[in-house]
């Protein structure tokens, strides 16, 4: 009995979607063979995400190593700064340049 019900759902079901094709231009077809083929081509990814995640969810929690950094030198100087050691800022570069001279303009056309 609910064998016949299940192919007599299908068998109406089947004669609905035939009726609806016919009727339907190229491109409304066009459209929904896409979208059918867009389903059907996102379910492997689908299947990939869901076991990866399942994958991390049963994974043990390891502790993380620690992170050991090695310092490449000492840090540059400012020289003359009246304080030993004083880290150089990029700022402070002007300081330490002479101040160059007094530029002169001159005008063209004037004598």
């Amino acid at each position: 009995m609910e064998r016949n019900l299940t192919l007599g759902m299908a068998a109406f079901f089947g004669v609905l979607a035939l009726a609806v094709v016919i009727r339907l231009g190229d491109e409304a077809l066009a459209v929904i063979v896409g979208m059918l083929l867009g389903v059907i081509a996102i379910v492997p990814f689908g299947l990939i995400l869901l076991a990866a995640t399942e994958r991390r969810e049963h994974r043990q929690e390891r502790p993380t190593p620690p992170v050991i950094v090695f310092g490449g030198g000492l840090p540059q100087t400012a020289v003359g700064h009246g304080v030993p050691d004083f880290p150089l800022r990029p700022w402070d570069e002007a300081e330490l340049l002479p101040m160059p001279s007094e530029r002169e303009f001159h005008i063209v056309g004037e004598e």
